[in-house]
């Protein structure tokens, strides 16, 4: 009996063995390639699924819905026979003013249109990048694509797992609903029920978000992502038979600002929707504006070794960057300024000779075994450095370093990460790695992107016919 059950031990052992050799076999299959960089328009992001839904209560395109669906387009000057489409841009970046917006070009083919949004993006060509550059980018998007294409699904994945990836891949973001790909922005704003969790509620008459377990985790962390995709704030909003919009949402984080307390997104999502001149009163009466939020951070004592430490980082530094083109650094702009500076220096000073920090974030130096919790502080330090570094800081080795060791650590087949199976602080760290890999994306590589004038195929052929003499 004993050795009967000793070579059924031994039988599954070897089967399963010659199955992980069998999978990794087939992820290291040269023949299966990715795209170096996600083609948008093979990806489109639309606010609402096929018709085949329209039945559907949750996703009815009726009355008020449809009414909301229409200002929407309007405002953001799409056709009425065009689907409504958000900006497909994951960086932060300032939009530009809608004086300096060059009129689209008109395009015979209908499936290639973009967001006039997308055009603002483009910057002037740069310098090629070096061979040494031109391959990390090349790994960096690879990367990227990858990882778009492992779809969440709504009912696998709660409300929390869709806040991650939608700010890896803002408003890009594709998930499964049924049978079907429906655009991540959509599903939170819509209100779809992920993993059985809604994100958004009604108070009081008002659409807030849901705070808690399978939701968001920590207060305005919603908008916070819908800020850092740069979603129109006339975006609309949805639970049940009323309809809104993200300043729904705005109003909301504003009237539950509060003294002493952790509020980094909530400070990201009014840097962003707020104006810098902007101030209110919270449910209780208190006169609150950007610069007393940014004030409050300051004075809240550090977290060094967790999260919450870089949160606090990251708040700060998209508000001052945000504010201190309008404000200028005078009073508690300045100091956190300065605070930033010095902390970014302090926090390259712990970094490892391969680019990682430790599991401990800010409270130790040093190389550790504990590979997940290494991409999780890695990430999220990356992450802050890539959004509130000057372009220069950007190309330094302390940051290429970072960059390859995320890239290296998301693409090796040893330790490759299946997005729809991890568990909550897994996948926050592979989300967060992605889009400080974004990030550097749009601020330095894709400057890059442009094409070199031809100027020797625009001149007339006897031009050229005069060079070769």
């Amino acid at each position: 009996m004993r050795h009967c059950r000793k070579s059924v031990f031994l039988s599954l052992l070897v089967f399963l063995l010659a199955a992980i050799a069998f999978s990794r076999s087939r992820a290291a299959d040269p023949g299966l390639q990715f795209p170096a960089r996600i083609d948008v328009d093979r990806y489109p992001s639309v606010a609402l699924p096929g018709d085949t839904l329209t039945g559907n209560s949750a996703v009815s395109v009726d009355g008020p819905v449809r009414e909301a669906m229409d200002a929407a387009r309007s405002a953001s000057g799409n056709p009425a026979d065009e689907p409504l489409r958000l900006p497909l841009l994951v960086a932060r970046r300032d939009p530009v003013k809608p004086a300096d917006v060059p009129p689209p070009a008109a395009k015979k083919d209908r499936k290639s249109a973009r967001p006039a949004a997308a055009a603002t993006a483009e910057s002037p060509a740069k310098p090629p990048l070096s061979a040494e550059m031109a391959a990390l980018r090349d790994r960096v998007r690879a990367a990227l694509a990858t990882y778009f294409q492992q779809s969440l699904n709504t009912r696998d994945n709660n409300t929390a797992d869709m806040l991650q990836v939608c700010l890896a891949y803002g408003c890009e973001t594709e998930v499964v609903y049924g049978s079907d790909k429906l655009n991540g922005i959509t599903c939170l704003c819509w209100n779809y029920p992920c993993g059985e969790y809604q994100p958004l509620m009604l108070l009081d008459g008002h659409i807030a978000a849901r705070v808690g377990y399978g939701v968001q985790t920590e207060p305005a962390q919603l908008l916070s992502v819908l800020a850092l995709s740069r979603v129109p704030v006339t975006y609309p909003a949805r639970v049940g038979s009323k309809v809104g919009t993200v300043a729904d949402l705005v109003e909301f984080e504003k009237r539950n600002c509060r003294a002493g307390i952790d509020q980094p997104f909530r400070l990201i999502g009014l840097a962003y929707y707020a104006a810098a001149k902007d101030s209110w009163k919270n449910d209780r009466g208190e006169p609150w504006n950007l610069e007393r939020m940014v004030r409050e951070e300051l004075d809240r004592p550090d977290a060094e070794s967790s999260v919450a430490g870089v949160n606090r980082l990251l708040g700060l530094g998209y508000a001052v960057a945000r504010l201190s083109k309008t404000k200028g650094t005078a009073g508690d702009l300045g100091r956190a300024k300065k605070y930033l500076d010095d902390y970014r220096q302090f926090a390259l000073g712990l970094q490892n000779s391969d680019g990682s920090w430790h599991p401990l974030f800010f409270a130790a130096v040093g190389a550790s075994r504990n590979w997940e919790g290494t991409l999780l502080a890695t990430a999220h330090i990356f992450e802050w450095l890539a959004i509130s570094s000057s372009a220069e800081q950007l190309e330094s080795s302390d940051m290429i370093r970072p960059l390859d060791y995320l890239t290296t650590l998301l693409t090796n087949q040893s330790s490759h990460w299946n997005a729809a199976a991890l568990s909550a602080k897994d996948l926050d760290g592979v989300m967060h790695a992605l889009h400080g890999l974004s990030v550097y994306d749009e601020r330095v590589f894709k400057p890059h992107d442009a094409e070199k004038p031809k100027a020797d195929a625009e001149k007339p052929a006897a031009a050229k016919d005069d060079a070769a003499k």
